[in-house]
């Protein structure tokens, strides 16, 4: 259900992911941290629900030397 919860933030935003994997760690649940922020990287390059994904964005996530440089 978090992750539900927190994959619907628009827009992305890591903190929350990154605080309730520390809680499941500070409670002894490593595993269950470990899901979350791997759920959180795909949550990262997920384009937003129903929209397009910011140009920024799009180009951070293109692989070295694809991007066009200016000046």
């Amino acid at each position: 259900m978090r992750r539900v919860w927190l994959h619907g933030m628009v827009p992305f935003d890591a903190g929350p992911y990154e605080q309730a994997a520390r809680v499941f760690r500070q409670h002894g649940h490593p595993a269950e941290a470990e899901r979350l922020l791997i759920e959180r990287k795909r949550a990262r390059r997920a384009p937003p629900p129903g929209g397009r994904t910011p140009r920024s964005s799009r180009s951070a996530d293109a692989p070295p030397g694809t991007t066009i440089a200016a000046g």
